[in-house]
């Protein structure tokens, strides 16, 4: 196994294909893209000139992007690379067992990726294949914004979901800019509904929407305070 991983690391090293980043910064990426969309996810490390470190996942039904513009290297070269979701949570739980002010460094290269610090090296298989171009999804501006606290916004939604409809989860919002609020409702049938409001900021005209309230508070969870 040493050998392999020894063959593995110079391979890649010698692509040109590589990247340092601190460790803590890495953690953070890998844990908030886990709680932001769990199950079966496709996670995607992406290192952009200047030095700048984006990591995203889907899976099918949602897509989780954060972005952090303080690591890396600036004579690094710009890649991206597809990793199976069971190895980044391996090096996510390696990275917590044994923290370390270290850098970690990421060479990508035939199909493998190693992910080498301190004492360890863990190699990976990637993902082929296109990955979706999200970003012609995400408009760059909007001409509707709400903004309301988190901690109290996740509150609400845990408390209407008890009433949201087990098969599709949906929860119901609405702001209108006259009444700064914005209102949350579920039904369920033959069980009853509810709906709470909550003070917002609202900017734009009136809005009606609905989300699946897990996947909702799956995303707000994983945001940092």
């Amino acid at each position: 196994m040493q050998i392999f991983c020894r063959f593995c690391l110079a391979t890649a090293a010698d692509s040109g294909k590589g990247e340092t980043v601190p460790t803590k910064q890495l953690a953070e990426l890998l844990c908030g893209q886990e709680l932001a969309c769990p199950g079966h996810p496709q996670p995607r490390l992406q290192f952009d000139e200047p030095v700048k470190c984006l990591a995203s996942t889907a899976d099918g039904h949602r897509l989780a992007v954060r972005r952090n513009t303080t690591g890396g290297e600036e004579e690094g070269e710009a890649f991206a690379v597809t990793v199976p979701a069971r190895s980044l949570r391996e090096l996510e739980r390696l990275l917590s067992a044994r923290p370390s002010e270290e850098a970690i460094s990421l060479f990508c290269d035939r199909g493998q990726v190693v992910f080498l610090w301190a004492d360890q090296v863990l190699t990976s298989r990637t993902l082929e294949g296109t990955y979706p171009s999200y970003g012609q999804l995400i408009p760059e501006s909007f001409a509707r914004s709400i903004s309301v606290e988190r901690k109290p916004f996740i509150a609400a939604l845990e408390r209407i979901a008890v009433l949201a409809d087990q098969h599709n989860n949906v929860v119901k919002l609405s702001a209108e800019p006259g009444n700064a609020q914005l209102q949350l409702s579920a039904d369920a049938l033959d069980v009853g509904s509810g709906s709470e409001a909550l003070p917002a900021r609202i900017d734009g005209d009136q809005i009606a929407m609905a989300f699946n309230v897990r996947y909702l508070l799956d995303g707000l969870k994983a945001i940092a305070d």
